[in-house]
């Protein structure tokens, strides 16, 4: 469940409510005055992530990682046991990826949060609206402008703070079905940081009834059992939940591609899933994902790589194995670059991927099956010793 109001519709939104004053403050050649909306603007998307930062634990949640950041990754480290991922190129907002787990009082904790923050941000701006100073006052506009247009956009969830305002949060039908384990947060924790074997004793430490999840699906994957992958992967688009479509498809097209590696599945089912795969991260046509190609260079890479242009695959695959979410996908991207490098023949830069590949994630039992390819593929084209002798 979504507001209607779509992230490109909410910029365009913004651009028009704010362009009145900045042609105001740039016609009354006040730069200050203009300072003061770019400032505002950056304050109305900083205070809910750093808020989030701090409450969190008050609210009843937990982070499974924070990112800031994209392209290269220049830091990837845990903070208090949570992943953090800083990127080359920075980002106006950070991602913070949580879970709601079940604690007493959840929904009034969830509301407070929300509620309060949803206070601070209409009451500055207002604070700092009423005040003579140029600077000042556009601040202030700016960040109530931005505020309300960013709530438009939001995706409903019980930290967005136009829940709060509505009351929803407080709504036990529209929480109960979000709450999480803290064994699957901790696993999650643990799979992003490509700590597979941690990961899969947290996931044995949860009920038999816990319904399948992203993260046990990847666990699977990581070890190599691809059928149950592929089986788990199929239940997530099944389970109708918006936030498990795409990991869904993915996951989905990441097992085929490595139960053909390992000679479980014939190419033919093989390009078959992975073509599924696209056209589901692709949407249904009227409304296609934006920047797709971009977002899933991974998926991408593995279909170039199926259709017989390697090339291709390994400019999306490099790309990826340095600018994905985590090193779990870092590491799965590598081995889909060493695996083109195997078939444009390129050896050694193939076998720099699959140790690449093993530095983010040690336990990915895809990487041993592609390094016995790439043996085999580096024996079969070793040309004989020059001025050998037959028999010598």
């Amino acid at each position: 469940m979504t507001f209607p109001v779509s992230r490109r519709l909410a910029r365009r939104l913004l651009a028009v409510l704010l362009a009145p004053l900045v042609i105001l403050a740039l016609r009354d050649d006040e730069p200050p005055a203009f300072l003061g909306i770019l400032f505002g603007s950056w304050l109305a998307l900083l205070l809910p992530d750093m808020w989030t930062l701090l409450f969190h634990r008050a609210a009843g949640v937990r982070l499974t990682v924070v990112r800031y950041g994209r392209g290269r990754k220049l830091v990837s480290t845990t903070v208090v046991g949570v992943p953090v991922e800083i990127g080359l190129v920075p980002a106006a907002e950070l991602t913070i990826v949580y879970e709601i787990t079940p604690t007493p009082w959840l929904r009034p904790r969830l509301w407070l949060h929300s509620a309060a923050l949803l206070t601070v941000q209409l009451g500055l701006g207002a604070l700092l609206a009423a005040y003579p100073q140029a600077f000042t006052r556009d601040l202030g506009i700016s960040l109530l402008v931005t505020t309300v247009v960013a709530n438009l956009r939001y995706h409903a969830g019980p930290l967005a703070p136009l829940w709060a305002a509505l009351g929803l949060t407080l709504r036990h039908d529209l929480i109960e079905h979000q709450l999480r384990h803290p064994a699957l947060t901790r696993a999650e924790r643990q799979m992003i940081r490509g700590r597979i074997g941690e990961a899969r004793r947290q996931l044995d430490s949860l009920p038999a009834s816990t319904r399948v999840s992203a993260t046990e699906v990847g666990v699977l994957l990581a070890e190599g059992r691809y059928e149950q992958a592929d089986a788990g992967a199929r239940e997530l688009l099944q389970s109708h939940e918006g936030a498990c479509r795409a990991s869904g498809y993915q996951l989905l097209a990441a097992a085929a591609v490595a139960a053909g590696e390992a000679g479980e599945l014939p190419q033919r089912e093989v390009r078959h899933r992975v073509a599924l795969a696209l056209i589901g991260l692709h949407g249904d046509g009227s409304q296609p994902e934006p920047n797709w190609t971009h977002k899933y260079a991974q998926t991408a890479a593995d279909a170039e790589l199926l259709d017989g242009r390697p090339e291709l695959a390994a400019r999306l695959a490099q790309r990826w194995s340095v600018s994905a979410s985590s090193p779990f996908w870092r590491s799965d991207a590598c081995c889909t670059l060493a695996a083109a490098l195997t078939a444009l023949g390129r050896h050694d830069d193939a076998r720099a991927a699959l140790a690449r590949a093993r530095r983010q994630c040690p336990e990915l039992a895809r990487a041993v099956r592609l390094e016995a390819l790439l043996n085999a593929a580096q024996r079969d084209t070793t040309p004989p010793l020059s001025g050998a002798r037959v028999g010598s």
